[in-house]
């Protein structure tokens, strides 16, 4: 197969701000659909100890396209495996609805996709171990699934899932979120609601908040944001009786990192409206929060439909990158190392989100992996510094 670096483009802004080379992976463009930026996962499909890149695209008419991108190291990629598949894909509005994990404890990568329509649930796609995958079995959900989290939640050593569900049929952000436990076959049993449906789940995201070894919930909502605390059983404490419950903060998309280095988990929560925002709540350690400050994520109407965290500049401080609905700009905040971001500068990326972030050439800085929204192919920012 032919390597697939199609044009390298220079993405610089002045002063200390990041510098990016964009390699677009394409082959053709994915997918048939307008305005439906392809569903990316990110491993190692073929164990050969490099990351690979999974693109899932809808192609209409109940059919999408997988197409696998294995990685040959420093940053190239080419395509090794494509299988269309039938099934009606679940569109995301802020999370990604794909994710990947060894469900049936093969030791080769699966990947988890929810479908919508009659086989309304979440499909396994079955990983060869090669780069490949194969239909999988679908266990039904009681909504669509519209956000999806892997996660050891009951300490069993088998892959869960944390879902959002729209319980409604109608429109995909009116979400409850539910946990479905693994049984090690691909399958899945009915977990507990750890959001009931009457609270509208934006966005999703695992963190140990309280740092007792359990995975906890953080989310955004409507009705607010907050995290749960995991019981380690596959459950979480009820809505309203969680540590972190924030009603005051209207979030469309979550998440948690180590935003200022000191060791403890951190949140950042994208807040929508004619002033989009970038709420910082950073953890003191034993459940609270020690600080919060507030940062314009730039002159774009809209929500926050993603962020992501990284030194993404070189200057061993952490920063923020920010992604907004529908729209075709990233905003890099530079941050201060302690606590604060510059204000927030706009660059052109051709998405409104951020996949993934990883040193893709082993140059010990953070690349990017972003879903094209309008030319439906995926493409890396290679990072060269600060410019």
């Amino acid at each position: 197969m032919r390597c697939l670096l199609l044009f390298a483009l220079s993405i610089a802004l002045a002063g200390q701000t990041p510098n990016f080379e964009r390699i677009e992976l394409t082959e053709p463009y994915l997918g048939t659909q307008p305005f439906r930026a392809p569903q990316l996962v990110t491993g190692d499909f073929n164990g050969d100890g490099k990351l690979d890149i999974v693109a899932v695209s809808t192609l209409g008419d109940g059919r999408f396209d997988v197409r696998t991108f294995g990685g040959r190291g420093a940053a190239i990629f080419e395509l090794t495996a494509r299988r269309e598949f039938t099934g009606y894909i679940v569109i995301p509005q802020h999370d990604s609805t794909a994710i990947a994990a060894d469900f049936d404890r093969d030791g080769k990568l699966d990947i988890a996709l929810p479908l919508a329509g009659p086989e309304r649930g979440v499909k396994i796609l079955l990983g060869d171990g090669q780069g490949a995958f194969s239909d999988g079995p679908v266990t039904p959900a009681a909504g669509t699934v519209c956000g999806i989290l892997a996660g050891d939640l009951n300490g069993d050593g088998i892959p869960d899932l944390a879902v959002s569900l729209d319980s409604s049929g109608e429109q995909v952000p009116y979400c409850g979120v539910h946990t479905m436990l693994g049984r090690g076959d691909g399958t899945f049993a009915a977990g507990a609601a750890a959001l009931p449906v009457l609270v509208v789940g934006y966005s999703i995201a695992f963190t140990d908040w309280n740092r007792d070894g359990k995975l906890d919930l953080a989310f955004t909502s409507i009705d607010g944001s907050g995290v749960l605390l995991g019981n380690g059983d596959g459950g979480f404490q009820r809505y309203g009786e969680g540590v972190l419950d924030l009603p005051r903060i209207w979030g469309q998309s979550v998440t948690a990192a180590d935003i200022d280095g000191d060791g403890w988990a951190d949140l950042a929560i994208g807040v929508g409206g004619d002033r989009p925002q970038v709420v910082v709540l950073f953890g003191s350690g034993d459940g609270g929060i020690r600080s919060e400050t507030r940062i314009d994520s730039g002159p774009v109407s809209g929500g926050v439909s993603d962020i992501r965290c990284g030194d993404f500049n070189g200057d061993g401080k952490p920063d923020l990158l920010v992604g907004h609905n529908f729209a075709t700009y990233l905003t890099f905040l530079a941050g201060t190392g302690e606590g604060s971001f510059e204000p927030g500068e706009l660059f052109s990326a051709a998405a409104d989100k951020l996949y993934a972030v990883h040193d893709l050439n082993t140059d010990g800085r953070p690349d990017l992996i972003i879903p094209n929204y309008f030319g439906k192919s995926v493409s890396v920012l290679l990072s060269a510094g600060a410019k």
